[in-house]
């Protein structure tokens, strides 16, 4: 297949990756084209196909037959190839390319994912200035976006509601090692033009967090017009209505691609061990050095982590939630294996067995 709109496709985030996937593909590809996806609605995905045309794309039955996972199926940020031709009204979707980099999560209510962004450069994880501010979340984001191999950067919105913006963040760079971390206000234009250095030509953005955050007051500030319907915090309790409710994807003046998304008030994780891993290098790190390798870090001699909080070096309350992602993890890891589930299962009666002979004992 011949790439005839190079200039379109480098605008849109093109590079040698998805390029050399193109070149492998052995068909009859006169009558493809290649987009990007822009948007979605039910089964049907928005096609960007050059600057100023996008069509909208449909899988072929055979496509829907052989797909096991939504992971399979086109999301908004992939990069596709579609048969189309001018006389038709949707194209169909051929192949998906390989993801340089993908952010998901648990489907709410089943065992499927959900894709989050694809092909994004940074995630930027926002969090209001009030008690919207949760430490534990926006380590659980840190865990997803680190997994999907994008850059997190967290942005603390509607700085203009804090007394003192600058100890918030201060305090929050304390607790997170490594990423950026920005105080903003669109509202106030409080140190709108740190963000530039991230907003460049061809690089991919995502905006998640909670509703009413500011996510799509943010994308309408880069748009510069009123695209998406904003909808404040209520201040009874601090949570925000969804305004967004489906992905989408913009291409700013500057040549940047912003994605936005949903406000997500839970998020179930998957498989994304690597990046708790990553988020909590530090501490993984600390386990390496304990004794013994099956350490529970509970009673152990010779246990680095009990030494750690003994000591104060290691805060209690980050290392409980570091436990928690973990238990999480392994929960699902656990019921998505027949043969693991028995296991457990097995343990579970043998820890119940030994607890009720224990507490005959202490009654006797």
């Amino acid at each position: 297949m011949k790439l005839t709109n190079q200039d379109f496709l480098l605008r849109w985030g093109w590079n040698n990756y998805f390029e050399q996937q193109v070149l492998e593909v052995n068909s009859d590809m006169t009558s493809w084209v290649l987009g990007r996806v822009s948007g979605e609605e039910r089964d049907r995905w928005r096609v960007q196909i050059s600057d100023s045309q996008n069509v909208w794309a449909e899988l072929p039955g055979r496509y829907r037959f052989q797909t096991h996972s939504r992971m399979e199926l086109p999301s908004v940020g992939d990069w596709v190839l579609c048969k189309y031709e001018e006389t038709q009204n949707v194209a169909l979707v051929e192949k998906v390319l390989a993801r340089k980099s993908c952010m998901y999560r648990a489907a709410v209510g089943g065992n499927d994912a959900q894709i989050l962004a694809s092909n994004i450069d940074y995630a930027f994880i926002l969090t209001s200035a009030n008690i919207d501010f949760n430490i534990a979340r926006l380590e659980r984001y840190l865990s997803l976006v680190w997994d999907s191999g994008a850059i997190p950067v967290i942005l603390i919105t509607k700085a203009e509601l804090a007394k003192n913006i600058d100890a918030l963040a201060e305090e929050l760079s304390s607790e997170i090692v490594g990423v950026d971390i920005h105080a903003v206000s669109v509202q106030e234009s409080i140190n709108m033009q740190v963000l530039e250095k991230y907003f460049q030509p061809g690089k991919s953005v995502v905006f998640v967090g909670s509703s009413g955050v500011g996510k799509s007051t943010l994308t309408n500030y880069l748009l510069q017009k009123e695209v998406l319907e904003t909808q404040e915090i209520r201040k009874g309790d601090d949570r925000g209505k969804h305004t967004t409710t489906a992905r989408h994807l913009f291409f700013l003046e500057n040549g940047a691609i912003v994605i936005d998304t949903p406000g997500m008030r839970s998020l179930p994780m998957m498989d994304q061990d690597a990046g708790v891993e990553a988020q909590f290098s530090d501490l993984v790190e600390l386990e390496i050095q304990c004794r013994f390798a099956d350490c529970a870090h509970r009673t152990e001699p010779g246990c680095a982590v009990l030494g750690a909080l003994e000591s104060g070096i290691l805060d209690e309350d980050r290392w409980k939630r570091y436990q928690k992602l973990r238990r999480e993890l392994q929960r699902k890891e656990i019921n998505e294996d027949p043969v693991k589930l028995r296991l457990e299962r097995e343990k579970m009666k043998k820890r119940t067995k030994t607890m009720y002979e224990h507490i005959k004992m202490k009654r006797r």
